[in-house]
């Protein structure tokens, strides 16, 4: 047996990937990884989910058998690109009116509220699409609990449909290897 941090590995327990402060923040019913100070972590092998928390008062260990997970879901974030067109739009139709109301003539109080009310929903748009931030989540569901990793990274969203491939394999019983050259 191997000994990895506050537990050991079973003969023939490869570490398949290992979340951290890097990779993700890990979100369960009790505990929530709030900083980057390498408190938690979350590890995968190729039999076992091992969640550890270090604090100063305890080491937790808490074990999900693979064979044991209900479900995996991972839910990536949905930008429509109806607010990227709205913009869009409503700024060349700012553009257009300013055309218009200089070509015309048209320099009053009047012309430019409605330009400025064109002007705020192109920006409005513009600023809920780009500015929007969804975090990716790994949730893995046992029975009664559920676990809810932050994918903070690209790798850690790559990384995340090899380990839900993994896990089904595993749950299938095919038992279909995948790399360790993560960890």
């Amino acid at each position: 047996m191997e000994k990895h941090r506050h537990f050991s590995l079973l003969e023939n327990e490869k570490i398949v990937y290992l979340f951290g402060n890097e990779t993700g923040k890990i979100h369960t019913s009790r505990y929530s990884l709030t900083d980057n100070n390498d408190s938690e972590y979350l590890t995968l092998t190729n039999f076992r989910l091992i969640y550890e928390s270090f604090t100063e008062e305890k080491d937790i260990t808490q074990v999900i058998k693979t064979n044991d997970i209900s479900s995996t879901e991972l839910s990536l974030p949905k930008k429509t690109y109806t607010d990227l067109l709205c913009g869009i739009g409503f700024g060349i139709a700012s553009l257009v009116w300013v055309w218009f109301s200089f070509a015309f003539g048209f320099t009053s109080i009047l012309t430019w509220l409605i330009l400025l009310t064109i002007a705020g929903f192109s920006g409005i748009n513009l600023f809920s699409y780009f500015a929007t931030q969804e975090i990716p989540k790994l949730k893995i569901k046992t029975g009664s609990s559920e676990l809810v990793i932050d994918l903070m990274s690209k790798t850690a969203l790559s990384d995340s449909e090899e380990i839900i491939n993994f896990i089904y394999s595993q749950s299938a019983g095919i038992g279909i290897p995948i790399s360790i050259d993560n960890y």
